[in-house]
């Protein structure tokens, strides 16, 4: 068992603003940004593992700001620890609608279910998944991605996903374990905007280095973990 906490952002950096008088815009710029405060705990029972996240989300665009909590529920089932399958469901979003401009707007609802497999390939740990995500629009999306963990320290990601315009959109990433901290780089599609840049730290702290503990599936330890979010 363990608690665990963790910091969001998202900025989009600057926007031309326009208008329908002005499309082309010369009225000046301005942005949009996401922050999301969370705290969670998640306990292990036997072969099962479940938590809950509470989270606190701000979100601003132009001089419009809008305020909500949420939580993110999850449940998973490993039979084996070390290698093997492991089975995944998820509720993330779980709250009442938020208010902007005046108006009541529902939170993203994420339905997700997964599974992954641990093997060893060339004496180095790998890992398959896939999901089926059903997103706030209600249509499933499937997904499907793999790590490969190069000399214990350096996972390699590659990952696939049906997004909403029914497209397979791939992301890629990288990461860094240190101890028992980690560092992730991810690059993935956002829509019509370009490239997302996911940036994100991590500290693990109860037993062990990082990269024993992943591969474990040890719950036993927190976690804090500052994510930084940029598109280009």
């Amino acid at each position: 068992q363990g608690w665990g906490a963790g910091l969001n952002y998202m900025d989009s950096g600057r926007i031309t603003r326009t208008t329908i008088s002005q499309p082309d815009g010369g009225i000046g710029e301005t942005r949009a940004a996401d922050v999301a405060l969370m705290g969670g705990y998640a306990r292990k029972f036997a072969a099962w593992s479940a938590g809950a996240t509470l989270k606190l989300i701000r979100g601003a665009v132009a001089d419009q700001n809008a305020l909500g909590a949420a939580v993110d529920l999850g449940a998973m089932w490993r039979p084996d620890e070390q290698r093997g399958w492991t089975l995944a469901a998820a509720a993330r979003n779980l709250g009442p609608a938020v208010k902007f401009q005046g108006q009541s707007e529902p939170l993203p609802l994420s339905l997700r279910l997964g599974a992954g497999l641990n093997f060893l390939f060339r004496s180095q740990r790998a890992t398959l998944s896939v999901e089926l995500d059903q997103g706030y629009d209600g249509a499933p999306r499937p997904a499907a991605g793999g790590e490969l963990m190069i000399a214990r320290i350096m996972p390699i990601r590659i990952g696939v996903a049906q997004r909403e315009d029914k497209r397979a959109r791939f992301s890629a990433g990288l990461g860094w374990l240190l101890g028992s901290a980690a560092l992730d780089y991810a690059i993935v599609p956002f829509s019509g905007l370009g490239m997302e840049h996911r940036f994100s730290a991590s500290v693990r702290w109860g037993a062990g280095p990082a990269e024993a503990k992943l591969a474990q599936g040890n719950q036993e330890s927190a976690t804090f973990i500052p994510e930084f979010v940029s598109t280009a």
